[in-house]
């Protein structure tokens, strides 16, 4: 991986920067709190997010704001990728937002989480060497803070062993000896459960051998069952046979009976029909005579009034009555219409009225508001002059705050420093006492409460301006609301007056329609009642017409009914004498008893059906028997099958747990010890000579005890690691985090961060002499791209590039 560009937004002391990273060797170079640190951090921000507390959105999200954004373009196996990730304040809290990442195919959308996966893929980072807190791994090869690594090498042994395991991934060979374990004693108690559930076998075989054994015996009764129901079932399909013969002679004797009594039985029907015909002719010739009784008892006058011409005329009367009706239900409708408008007409008056009189009142309420509304502008100024100091106080109070800030971090790290961070002389004890000193009178001086008093009265001040402004402005639209309602009083006087004079016409109008409903009512209805009786009169005559006519057609058709009729009871009777003839045909031969030979065959039958019954509910006992003996010994089958396999998988967990315990665990072990022997070769051996180069002191050695603790031996005495001097122990960290870093690149294959180290702050302490040494070391590492953060000039002489930055009143830049 190579480090291209950064951008930050918003993030602690920058506003807006973009710093280009060349290849080489780059130098972060400026004054204690100038914000070089920040750069670092916002790298491993654009990585991996926001960790917990070691890493978390408040830290670097800019004070004041609430959205920040880091956008880093990195080269990883020559494919270019920029990754934007972003802050925002919500509710009180910092929270990543969704961000994206821009490669050769485009632009992808994606929450942090999977921004982070991405990342991680590329990079070549196993996923269990990246927790929500640290990234282990990029913190080991390469970005270390330089106290970071003090505290891991001067840590108890324990902790710092168990962390290079987890690095190394020589954890692996514990988790497999666990794992055996684990596996081993599983398969011990599945062992005893196998021998426990397979103790019965025996007893198990013994008795599928007798099972075996009733199976064949009740074969053999049931073969012999069979044959005997064989024999049974011969006789009776004889018996079957004799019977069929016998009820074949039957069927045509019984069939030859019922023709004869169906013909006989179709003769007597016929014999009824022809009677029943004869009735039937009879009362016709009764229907007839009465029809024409009837037809000659209707007299009809020979005289009658045209109906037609009467209906005109009735047509004509209703006519005349229809529009008389609806003229006078349009004078009464006219009038009702005049007495509505009237009253509408009143009660609009009135309410115009009453709205003319409180439209007067409201005349003294306008001069009030408009007193009210005279001063808003002068309200506006005070408020907008108010509001400016009160964002002035607040700028004032964010710089006073961020000055403090920094004193109090410079006086913190004077408390520790053995050089002065302003002349880079060495510190004494009274001249950090008087720096000291004057860190606290600024911080004194700064007077923040002060500030913060102002802040808050000239807040108080802001809200009451804006509520008196609220409330003028209130009143300002219930004037212009007010002056359009007094604009309407003289229209509602002129309307009050048209409606007047409206009210006078509708009056006259009223009269006049009352005049014309008070006029006589012509006699129409009573000429149109003597119309309808000379109506119903004639509709009564052309009934009786109509009823003569009738009888005279219904006259002739029972005429013709009875002439069919009598053709019909002919023809009936000439055929029941046809059926009488061949009634006589048929002969019927008597005295064959063929009843008396099928009961003697069926009872025969009966009794040999008997005994196959018997046979065949012997057969099937037997069959069930055998059945259940089968299903049984099918059970002892299945579970003699299933505790012989279990038997084999005794043998098969047996033979597992010996190699497991006599050969598996104590070669993982074997295999630790030699992974582990290779590592801390390699590693002593580079931190060694890393400690060589930078020291340059032949009365000092370090080397690594068989727990990765360093010893330091003096004149060949070990001494401790907090006796050592300031550069000493600097040389010592700064050559351990190399040759860790060395370490984990060798050994862990997969990952693409080999070609970039960045070392904070590494010379801290560091002699002249010794800055000349980390020229070689450099030189030495060959590594394409090593990012330094340091404030020691020296180091400008031999670095490539040198990225100057600065501090001004809280805000970081790029020179």
């Amino acid at each position: 991986m190579i480090i291209k560009r950064i951008v930050l937004e918003n993030i602690r002391s920058y506003v807006k920067q973009e710093i280009v990273f060349p290849k080489g060797t780059v130098m972060l170079a400026g004054d204690i709190g100038s914000g070089k640190t920040t750069l670092l951090l916002a790298i491993e921000f654009a990585l991996f997010g926001i960790k917990g507390n070691e890493l978390g959105g408040e830290a670097l999200l800019r004070h004041g704001t609430n959205e920040g954004m880091v956008q880093l373009e990195i080269n990883v196996n020559d494919k270019e990728y920029t990754i934007v990730r972003k802050l925002k304040k919500k509710a009180g809290s910092i929270r990543q937002e969704a961000g994206f990442i821009i490669t050769q195919d485009g632009k992808t959308e994606m929450t942090a989480v999977e921004l982070k996966s991405f990342v991680l893929k590329i990079l070549g980072y196993p996923d269990d060497l990246i927790t929500t807190r640290k990234s282990v791994i990029y913190r080991y090869t390469v970005y270390t803070p330089q106290e970071e690594m003090k505290r891991i090498i001067t840590e108890n042994s324990e902790s710092r062993l168990q962390t290079l395991r987890k690095i190394f991934n020589i954890d692996r060979y514990k988790l497999v000896r666990e794992n055996s374990v684990l596996v081993s004693r599983v398969t011990k108690q599945q062992i005893i459960e196998i021998k426990g559930a397979t103790e019965d076998l025996p007893e198990l075989v013994e008795r599928e051998k007798k099972e075996k054994e009733a199976i064949s015996i009740s074969r053999k009764s049931l073969e012999e069952t069979m044959a005997k129901l064989a024999q049974i079932r011969v006789i009776i399909e004889e018996r079957k046979a004799r019977i069929i013969l016998i009820e074949k002679k039957r069927h045509e004797l019984l069939e030859k009976q019922k023709q004869f009594d169906l013909l006989n039985q179709d003769i007597k029907n016929s014999e009824e029909n022809i009677n029943q015909l004869k009735e039937t002719l009879e009362k016709n010739k009764q229907r007839a005579n009465e029809i024409k009784k009837n037809h000659d008892e209707i007299i009809i006058p020979e005289e009658r009034p045209d109906l037609e011409v009467l209906n005109k005329k009735i047509k004509s009367k209703e006519l005349e009555l229809t529009n008389y009706q609806e003229a006078i239900a349009k004078r009464k409708a006219k009038l009702i219409s005049f007495q509505d408008n009237k009253t509408r007409l009143d009660e609009e008056v009135k309410s115009l009225s009453h709205r003319l009189i409180s439209l007067q009142e409201l005349k003294a309420k306008e001069v009030e508001l408009k007193e009210g509304v005279a001063n808003k502008e002068e309200l506006q100024k005070n408020i907008n002059d108010t509001r400016e100091n009160w964002e002035n106080l607040r700028i004032k109070l964010s710089e006073a705050k961020s000055r403090v800030n920094e004193n109090k971090k410079l006086a913190t790290e004077l408390e520790v420093a053995s050089v002065c961070p302003l002349c880079t002389k060495p510190l004494t004890v009274e001249h950090r006492s008087q720096l000291l000193k004057e860190l606290e009178l600024k911080i004194n001086n700064a007077k923040i409460s002060e500030v913060e008093e102002r802040i808050q009265k000239e807040k108080n001040l802001l809200q009451k301006l804006e509520g008196d402004f609220k409330v003028v402005s209130q009143h300002e639209a219930e004037l212009q609301k007010l002056e359009g309602q007094l604009s309407a009083v003289e229209d509602i006087s002129k309307e009050i007056s048209v409606k007047e004079k409206q009210l006078t016409q509708i009056d006259f109008e009223v009269i006049q329609a009352k005049d014309e409903l008070n006029k006589p009512t012509p006699k129409i209805q009573e000429e149109l009642n003597i119309l309808r009786e000379k109506e119903k009169e004639i509709v009564t005559i052309q009934l009786r017409l109509e009823q003569k006519i009738k009888y005279k057609k219904e006259f002739s058709l029972v005429k013709e009914e009875s002439h069919a009729l009598l053709k019909k009871v002919e023809a009936q009777i000439k055929l029941v004498e046809e059926k009488k003839i061949n009634l006589g045909k048929i002969s019927i031969v008597k005295g064959q008893d063929f009843e008396e030979q099928y009961r003697q065959e069926k009872s025969s039958l009966n009794e040999v059906t008997e005994q196959e019954r018997e046979q065949s509910m012997k057969g099937a006992a037997t069959e069930k028997e055998i059945e259940k003996i089968l299903e049984h010994l099918n059970e002892i089958k299945e579970k003699i099958k299933v505790k012989k396999e279990k038997l084999l998988q005794l043998k098969q967990k047996t033979e597992l747990v010996n190699w497991l315990e006599k050969f598996f665990m104590p070669l993982t072990e074997t295999i630790e010890r030699h992974v582990m022997m290779s590592i801390y070769q390699e590693f002593n051996e580079l931190f060694t000579n890393w400690f060589k180069m930078l020291l340059d002191d032949s009365f000092i050695e370090v080397r690594l005890d068989d727990e990765f603790t360093p010893i330091v031996i003096q004149n060949g005495y070990e001494m401790a690691v907090a006796h050592l001097s300031g550069g000493e122990r600097t040389s010592l960290a700064l050559a351990y985090r190399l040759a860790l870093n060395k370490v984990i690149n060798d050994i862990t294959t997969t990952i693409h961060t080999k070609d970039i180290i960045i070392l904070d702050e590494p010379t801290d302490g560091f002699s002249s002499e010794q800055l000349d040494n980390v020229r070689n070391v450099l030189d030495e590492l060959a590594i394409k791209q090593i990012i330094i953060v340091s404030h020691e000039a020296k180091i400008e002489s031999f670095v490539e590039n040198v990225i100057y930055i600065t501090k001004h009143e809280g805000v970081s830049t790029v020179q």
